[in-house]
C-alpha cells in the first residue's frame, strides 16, 4: 500500500523486461557456445580430412610413379620421366603430411612426422635401385620390382602412419559432435528453465 498503482505498475513492468531480458541473454551465450563448438569442427576437422585426402592422393601417385619405371625399365628416357613426377609426388605428401603439425601439438603430430620420416627413407632407400633401373641393370621387370621391397616396407609405414592419423580424427570429431549435441542439451534446458521463471 505504500506504493501507487502506477509505481507498482512500472515495477511489474520493469521487472518482466528484466526476465525476458534474461532469457534473450541465455539464448545469446548459448548460441555463442554452440558457434564455437561448430566452427571448431568446420575450420579443424573438415581442414584435416581434406589434407588426409591429398595425402592418400598423392600417396597413390608415388605408387603409380614408382610402377611406371618399373614396367619401363628398359626405355631410360621414360624412366627419367617417371622419376620426376615420382619425386615430386613424394614431395607434395611431405608437405600435405606437414599440415597436419600445424597449430598446437595434438595426438596425430608424432604419427604424421612418423610418416615424414618413413617417406624420407622410403625415396633414399628407393634412389639406389632407381639409379640402376634408369640405367638397364637389371635383367627384367621383375628383378627390378625385388630390388624395390625393401624400400616399400618404408611406405607401408606411411600408410600405417596415416590409418592412425584417420582414426584419430575419425574419434576426435566424434567426440566433437558429442560436445556439440551436449551443448544442445544444456542450452535447450537452461532456455526452458529460464523461461519457465519467466512465465511464472
Amino acid at each position: 500500500r505504500a506504493f501507487s498503482i502506477r509505481l507498482r505498475m512500472r515495477g511489474a513492468i520493469g521487472m518482466v523486461l528484466a526476465l525476458f531480458a534474461l532469457v534473450g541473454l541465455t539464448a545469446l551465450l548459448s548460441g555463442r557456445h554452440l558457434a564455437s563448438l561448430n566452427d571448431e569442427v568446420m575450420t579443424r576437422a573438415v581442414k584435416r580430412v581434406y589434407t588426409l585426402g591429398d595425402i592418400r592422393g598423392n600417396m597413390g601417385d608415388v605408387r603409380q610413379h614408382e610402377k611406371n619405371m618399373v614396367i619401363d625399365y628398359e626405355d631410360g628416357v621414360a624412366v627419367l620421366k617417371h622419376r620426376e613426377l615420382w619425386a615430386k609426388s613424394i614431395d607434395k605428401t611431405k608437405k600435405a603430411l606437414a599440415v597436419l603439425l600445424d597449430g598446437e601439438e595434438d595426438a596425430d603430430n608424432a604419427l604424421a612426422k612418423k610418416a615424414i620420416e618413413a617417406m624420407d627413407a622410403y625415396a633414399k632407400a628407393t634412389q639406389q635401385v632407381l639409379e640402376q633401373i634408369q640405367n638397364g641393370a637389371y635383367d627384367n621387370a621383375r628383378t627390378a620390382d625385388k630390388m624395390l621391397a625393401r624400400a616399400k616396407e618404408h611406405i607401408l609405414l606411411v600408410e600405417q602412419s596415416v590409418s592412425g592419423i584417420q582414426a584419430i580424427i575419425d574419434s576426435e570429431a566424434a567426440a566433437t559432435q558429442e560436445a556439440f549435441r551436449a551443448a544442445m542439451r544444456t542450452a535447450l534446458m537452461t532456455f526452458v528453465g529460464v523461461l519457465g521463471l519467466v512465465l511464472v
